[in-house]
């Protein structure tokens, strides 16, 4: 059967992890020299952006401005569909139909790894495997 756990012990093991995280994403930054380039702050994306407190961790640890964000400008998305858990994969959908439409400015697969983008995005996907 499902185990039950109040919303207090589920915050003390989910804190601790999300600090980590963000520690981890602050360390890549200083290290690919992002730290003056992210002035506006970040956007989190994903269902863990949905989380309570997801938002101020992420403040707190990075001292930048965060937001949530969701898939915007895609048309005919549900309600459901236009929210953060979706947001990674409508970019990719994006990404994919532009650079194969030929519309919008889509880097190549050298000039995005040659990027401070692409170098940030590698190291960040380190991070999860």
């Amino acid at each position: 059967p499902p185990r039950l756990l109040s919303r207090q012990v589920l915050c003390e093991i989910l804190q601790p992890r999300a600090e980590e995280i963000f520690s981890h994403v602050y360390e890549e930054i200083e290290k690919n020299g992002f730290e003056r380039q992210l002035s506006s702050g970040i956007v989190i994306v994903g269902g863990g952006a949905l989380m309570d407190g997801t938002i101020e961790i992420a403040e707190h640890v990075l001292e930048l401005t965060a937001r949530c964000g969701s898939p915007r400008g895609i048309g005919g998305l549900s309600g459901e569909i236009a929210s953060p858990e979706f947001a990674t994969a409508a970019g990719l959908l994006l990404y994919g139909y532009k650079r194969q439409s030929g519309s919008g400015i889509v880097y190549n697969d050298s000039e995005l790894a040659e990027s401070k983008v692409g170098r940030l995005r590698k190291a960040v996907k380190k991070l999860f495997k």
